[in-house]
């Protein structure tokens, strides 16, 4: 059995459109599934854009209700962070967005990976 990081890789050299059964095979491990209803309604949501998410995390009602509260109700999602200098993007998800961003702000986080050491140089600012 493929692991799920290698289902993905090997999707994303084959180029082609997504589907909730490659989804479902990914996410497999974590017993997680959706239907191509589902997948269709998350392609077309509209993202929100905060160019400054310092500002939005606990001031903007519209960031508050898209994306939950920290000790609150919780939504889950995907996000993505545009270096502003070389537009390098990294791409997570989270089951508790506001409390990962709260995480990122507050420097809470564990530094793992690539991402993390590179925002705690970079800050969150840019």
């Amino acid at each position: 059995m493929q692991n799920s990081q290698n289902i993905a890789m090997v999707f994303m050299q084959k180029r082609k459109a997504v589907t909730a059964s490659i989804i479902n095979q990914i996410l497999s491990i974590y017993n997680i599934h959706i239907t191509d209803e589902a997948l269709k309604v998350l392609v077309n949501t509209p993202r929100l854009t905060f160019n400054d998410i310092s500002k939005y995390l606990y001031k903007d009602q519209i960031f508050i209700d898209k994306l939950g509260k920290v000790n609150g109700k919780q939504v889950a999602g995907v996000y993505i962070f545009t270096h502003k200098e070389t537009g390098a993007k990294y791409v997570g998800s989270s089951i508790q967005l506001a409390t990962r961003l709260n995480r990122y702000l507050s420097k809470t986080y564990r530094v793992n990976g690539k991402f993390l050491p590179f925002l705690g140089k970079e800050g969150i600012e840019n």
